[in-house]
């Protein structure tokens, strides 16, 4: 699969499974008598399906990561973490 598509896999499954699991529990009745079977069914696959998308999107993640340090790596460009730029300097008070 493109390294490219899997971000984006991730997120329709996320997306999809959520949505849908929200469509799920809008479209119960307030007064329930008996549990609903197949409402558990469906509400389970939905879950999955967004719990799937999260654990694509952390793969996904270090995938790339370990990508770019392989490449800054095979470039010569390989800088340690004193060298890094800082996002957030310290403040000491």
């Amino acid at each position: 699969m493109d390294q490219e598509c899997v971000p984006s896999l991730a997120a329709v499954l996320f997306s999809f499974g959520f949505g849908l699991f929200s469509l799920e529990i809008a479209s119960t009745p307030d007064e329930i008598t008996e549990p609903s079977t197949s409402s558990f069914r469906k509400l389970s696959v939905y879950f999955a399906l967004a719990s799937f998308g999260t654990v694509l999107s952390y793969a996904s993640s270090s995938l790339c990561a370990r990508t770019i340090e392989v490449l800054k790596t095979a470039q010569g460009i390989s800088l340690s973490y004193s060298q890094q730029p800082r996002l957030f300097p310290t403040i000491w008070v």
